[in-house]
């Protein structure tokens, strides 16, 4: 025998899900309904529109619907224009987070700026909802990206979108290389994040300058010749080897834009310093790797000072003169080994750690001795 099933109590349903009058009349008997997974249903459906109701923000309790909730943007509340009910105290841009400023580009004068966040995004991209890229393909310039933001409801056979130029596209190009120094340098080489803005500005310049030259394939050249230079003139040294090994690209690739980073004006500028062919850098790097102690380092770094200050030294200097800061400081390391009689130096581990041929660093040596 079927009971009559018990009603479930008529939930505090926002408008927007309600049934319209004519399909729901007050006086409508309910419908009693036997089986068991209909009751389930309709139950789930009931508690679904509760827990909707419960967590609406925009529902007036008072009036018990969501048609006249309007946000009053110059105080950020949620307001019911029916009873006058705030709903929500003191929001600002509820539906999404974003941060704006507090600049009205309309007011003549500063007393008449707004006191809510109405002005610009402080993040161009919070201007879009939704940023797709597709490949605009005509005859002239077939597969070029094209950045923007889709404005309509359409199919996928007919698409809208607004181009938001060159601006963005560049903006993403850099923020992608910029990633990259940073994980290069704070997670694999373990350097600090000072020394990443010499770096960054290198490869803004070299966008900016020689923008025709960089893509996604040449991306990793350039940023290992940014990196090259940019630590040198922090006084960070390493081959250039150690470079293309990392960034897995050719030696000749790389030294192709470290060319092009000392002939250009504005990127010669910025790494014009002390440090950047000071062999001393060398001497350090070389030195940790080999481990050799403080003491034996001190040496060669005061033997290089000498070299290059001492009127007694022209002869030795005078030998070095067109060598490399990496090979001026392999051949110290050098001469003072074998001068002191240091174990761990010789030509075999110098070669390792330096990456210059043994046949370099012979005739160097000899010329040093003379």
């Amino acid at each position: 025998m079927n009971r009559p099933l018990p009603l479930m109590p008529d939930p505090l349903v926002p408008s927007r899900y309600r049934p319209p009058p004519h399909l729901n009349p007050p006086s409508s008997a309910p419908i009693q309904c036997s089986s068991s997974s209909l009751f389930n249903y309709s139950f789930r459906i009931q508690l679904m529109l509760q827990k909707q109701s419960m967590f609406n923000p925009l529902l007036c309790s008072n009036c018990a619907s969501d048609e006249n909730v309007l946000q009053d943007r110059s105080e950020g509340t949620m307001v019911c224009r029916a009873c006058g009910l705030v709903v929500m105290n003191h929001l600002i841009d509820w539906n999404e987070e974003e941060k704006r400023d507090f600049k009205d580009e309309n007011a003549l004068h500063e007393s008449e700026a707004s006191h809510s966040r109405v002005g610009q995004s402080l993040f161009d991209m919070d201007e879009n909802t939704v940023i797709m890229m597709t490949t605009t393909g005509n005859r002239t310039n077939s597969g070029d990206l094209t950045l923007g933001t889709r404005i309509a409801n359409t199919t996928h056979a007919n698409k809208q979108f607004i181009q938001l130029g060159s601006k963005n596209l560049e903006r993403e190009f850099l923020l992608e290389g910029f990633t990259k120094i940073s994980d290069i340098m704070l997670n694999q080489l373990n350097l600090e994040s000072k020394h990443t803005f010499r770096v960054k500005q290198l490869l803004k310049i070299l966008y900016t300058n020689h923008k025709h030259k960089l893509n996604k394939k040449t991306l990793p050249e350039c940023i290992g010749a940014c990196l090259y230079c940019g630590l040198k003139a922090e006084g960070i040294a390493k081959t250039i080897k150690e470079y293309s090994v990392l960034l897995q690209v050719k030696l000749k690739s790389l030294n192709t834009w470290i060319s092009l980073i000392n002939k250009d004006a504005d990127t010669r500028q910025l790494i014009q310093t002390e440090k950047y062919n000071s062999p001393q850098s060398y001497v350090e790097k070389f030195a940790d790797d080999l481990k050799l102690s403080t003491k034996v380092k001190y040496q060669i770094v005061e033997f290089i000072e000498k070299l290059m200050t001492f009127q007694d030294h022209d002869e030795m200097a005078n030998a070095l003169i067109g060598k490399s800061p990496a090979t001026i400081a392999a051949v110290c390391i050098l001469y003072v080994g074998e001068k002191d009689q240091i174990k761990d130096i010789n030509l075999d581990s110098i070669e390792g750690v330096s990456g210059i041929t043994k046949q370099t660093l012979s005739r160097s040596l000899k010329l040093l001795n003379k």
